[in-house]
Parts: C-alpha cells; structure tokens; sequence
C-alpha cells in the first residue's frame, strides 16, 4: 500500500492501492480532505461524492 499526503495547513495521509485500483481512507480523513477545499472545487466534490454513494 503507498501513502500520499495532502492539505495545505494540516496534512492527511492516504493510503492508496499501489496498482491504481483505489484509496482508503480513515475516519474523518475524506471529510478534513473536503473541509480544506475551496469553493467551487468543494461544491464539484460533494456533488460527484453524492452522485456515487446514492446509486444503488
């Protein structure tokens, strides 16, 4: 598993799938990634997140 570190002022680190196949995240770790994101890129986010998790 690779890790990749991201935020500007309070570092989050990810873990990923070294062959490209995804990303685990830890308790509260996507929600500090989203918090930390400007507008209009935060309001982009949520939609997409949104649209994924409410297919079923």
């Amino acid at each position: 598993m690779n890790t990749a570190t991201t935020g500007p002022t309070k570092v989050t680190e990810i873990d990923s799938c070294p062959l490209g196949h995804g990303l685990w995240f830890d308790r509260g770790e996507l929600e500090t990634i989203v918090k930390s994101m400007d507008e209009p890129l935060r309001s982009t986010v949520v939609g997409e997140l949104q649209a994924i998790f409410s297919q079923g």
